[in-house]
């Protein structure tokens, strides 16, 4: 089953789904059930959540599969907790404020296993007034940025380094918050017991929300936003104070949009979420027309973006024209070639070119439609209108 258009309609994998997350096991009402659960698994690349939670009611061969697919997955995780724990030590050290965000964090504080929550590089919260520090630390260590610039408008984290073949990308603040003054969020990101900060469960959960709603709210399958979502809400939230949060950023409410697959969380957790029924009805329809409109890219999207020929729209665009950004883009040397940086300057202007004048001429109605459903769905989440 495509995920990208699971919806509230596909039950026989949002409940299966949601019991392996809350309870660690499930049932299925026959084989086929439980065979087309694991086929939908494999096609989300969840097998190490099923080895984990119900490997001995798993058949071949589906079974030897997904145990493979589950030992791949700890042992990349062993591979990245030792990075971590050596960023730890050095940053430490020199008393920088930071903290993992996304899988890097997840991973290990909120899931039962690393291999459960697979992620392809390591996301690094830096306090804004360390990061200069913070980023001469990690290149006197060994971690290169070949292609290394100022940040692009819009932007929220720096170019990623590179060590031992793991990515790392250094944030000073997080993902479509857009705030005024990045430093507010370390107001909500406390210490543990072992002196590391770390985000509150209500602030990692407003951050899913916010990394769903990448790219017009398509950067994320909607598997990937549950898991984290799900396994986040196993433990306390204050779902009260994560909406109130919400209202001070003037962000949507993630309730609103987790809501949108109810029956993948518990009944108690839903009651405690408290949604704001006309906002959830509202993002539940932008999920429904972006699964019925594969084929709209993101350039479609941001040639049809509301704010098309602004002054901000124009600047984000002429940054990715910056030199080291074309070569970052079509991985051309950090240096020299200068030929071949003005032959690739030549064909990405004029690609372009090509695709803005072809939206100018032919506009595609549904793009402006799904649009308008983000910004009812985000205005009824900020204003919670009933």
């Amino acid at each position: 089953m495509d995920t990208s258009s699971m919806t509230t309609a596909n039950e026989r994998i949002l409940i299966p789904f949601g019991q392996l997350v809350f309870n660690g096991n499930t049932s299925f009402q026959d084989q086929q059930h439980l065979d087309d659960f694991c086929k939908w698994a494999i096609s989300a690349k969840l097998e190490p959540l099923l080895h984990f939670t119900i490997s001995e009611q798993i058949q071949q061969p589906y079974k030897e599969q997904f145990k493979k697919e589950y030992l791949i997955a700890l042992a990349k995780s062993m591979i990245f907790e030792h990075q971590l724990n050596q960023l730890k030590q050095i940053l430490k050290k020199q008393t920088i404020r930071f903290t993992f965000i996304k899988g890097a964090d997840l991973a290990f504080n909120a899931f039962p296993s690393p291999a459960i929550r697979t992620f392809n590089d390591i996301d690094l919260l830096l306090h804004p007034d360390d990061t200069k520090d913070a980023l001469q630390i990690l290149k006197d260590n060994g971690w290169e940025a070949p292609y290394f610039r100022a940040p692009n408008p819009g932007e929220h984290h720096f170019p990623p380094f590179f060590k031992d073949k793991i990515a790392l990308e250094p944030h000073w603040t997080l993902p479509n918050f857009k705030l005024d003054d990045p430093k507010i969020i370390w107001e909500h990101i406390a210490q543990d017991n072992n002196r590391d900060y770390r985000l509150s469960n209500e602030l990692n959960l407003l951050l899913v929300a916010r990394h769903a709603a990448s790219e017009q709210y398509r950067h994320l399958p909607i598997h990937r936003i549950l898991l984290d979502a799900g396994y986040i809400a196993k433990n306390k939230v204050d779902w009260n104070a994560l909406k109130n949060l919400a209202s001070t950023w003037n962000l949507p409410a993630p309730q609103d949009l987790f809501a949108v697959w109810e029956s993948f969380f518990p009944k108690d957790i839903i009651a405690q979420m408290a949604p704001n029924k006309s906002a959830t009805r509202a993002f539940e329809k932008i999920f429904e027309l972006r699964a019925s409109i594969p084929s709209i890219s993101n350039h479609d999207i941001v040639m049809q973006s509301r704010d098309i020929a602004s002054k901000h729209w124009i600047q984000d665009r002429l940054a990715g024209l910056r030199p080291k950004t074309i070569r970052a883009k079509y991985k051309l040397p950090p240096k020299g070639n200068y030929l071949e940086l003005l032959a690739t300057y030549i064909k990405d202007i004029t690609a372009k070119a090509s695709v803005f004048c072809k939206h100018m001429v032919h506009r595609k109605p549904d793009i402006a439609k799904y649009n308008k459903l983000i910004e009812l769905a985000e205005n009824q989440s900020r204003n919670n209108n009933p």
